[in-house]
C-alpha cells in the first residue's frame, strides 16, 4: 500500500490507469477521479479509493488485505512499462539526492477529531482519548527545530570522521608498503 501511495503522489498512477483500464481491470479503474494526490490522503482518509462501504465496514485492514494482489499487479504493470519506469526512476532519483541532503525532521501537524491517530485510540484504546485530547500531539503544531540541527551536525562530523579515517588508512597503507 505504501509503494502505491507514493506512486499515486508521483501522478504516475492516474496517468497508467487513464491509458491502461480498457486493457486490464484494476480495482481503482472506477474509481481513479476519487484517488487523491497526497500519500497519506490515500492510505488514511475514508473517502480514499482504497476504500469502500463494504471494507470499511470489517476495518482498515481488511481493505488493505481485500486489494493487496490487485494493488500487487498494478505496481508490477507499471513498472514493467519501460515510459512509466523512467519516469518513477528520475522521479526517486530526484527523491534521494533531495533526501540524501534533508535532515530536517520538520513539523508535526495536530491530529484532532477524524485523523489517524485518534481514530485507532478510540477503536482500540478508548479509556486514553481524553489522555490523547490532552497531548501536544493533538493541540498545537510540532516544531522539532533544535533535534533537527543536533540531527544535521552529527551527521556532517561523521561524514568529516570517516573521510579522515579512510584518509589516515590508506595513507598508513602506504606507509607500510614503503617500509617493506
Amino acid at each position: 500500500m505504501f509503494i502505491l501511495a507514493r506512486m499515486i503522489e508521483t501522478g504516475v498512477v492516474k496517468k497508467y490507469l487513464s491509458e491502461n483500464c480498457c486493457n486490464n481491470k484494476y480495482v481503482l479503474c472506477d474509481r481513479i477521479s476519487k484517488i487523491q494526490g497526497e500519500s497519506y490522503q490515500f492510505l488514511w482518509d475514508d473517502s480514499s479509493a482504497l476504500y469502500d462501504r463494504n471494507c470499511l465496514s470489517t476495518n482498515w485492514c481488511y481493505c488493505w488485505e481485500e486489494k493487496n494482489d490487485n494493488f500487487g499487479r498494478l505496481i508490477k504493470d507499471i513498472i514493467s512499462s519501460p515510459h512509466y519506469c523512467k519516469q518513477l526512476s528520475l522521479i526517486y532519483l530526484k527523491d534521494f539526492f533531495r533526501q540524501s541532503l534533508d535532515f530536517n525532521i520538520g513539523v508535526l501537524i495536530p491530529m484532532r477529531e477524524h485523523s489517524g491517530p485518534q481514530v485507532g485510540i478510540e477503536w482500540k484504546f478508548e479509556n486514553e482519548i481524553n489522555a490523547y485530547k490532552s497531548a501536544k500531539q493533538y493541540e498545537k503544531e510540532l516544531w522539532f527545530k533544535t533535534i533537527s540541527k543536533i540531527q544535521l551536525v552529527m551527521v556532517i562530523l561523521s561524514l568529516c570522521i570517516i573521510i579522515v579515517l579512510c584518509c589516515c588508512y590508506k595513507r598508513l597503507k602506504i606507509e607500510k608498503i614503503m617500509v617493506h
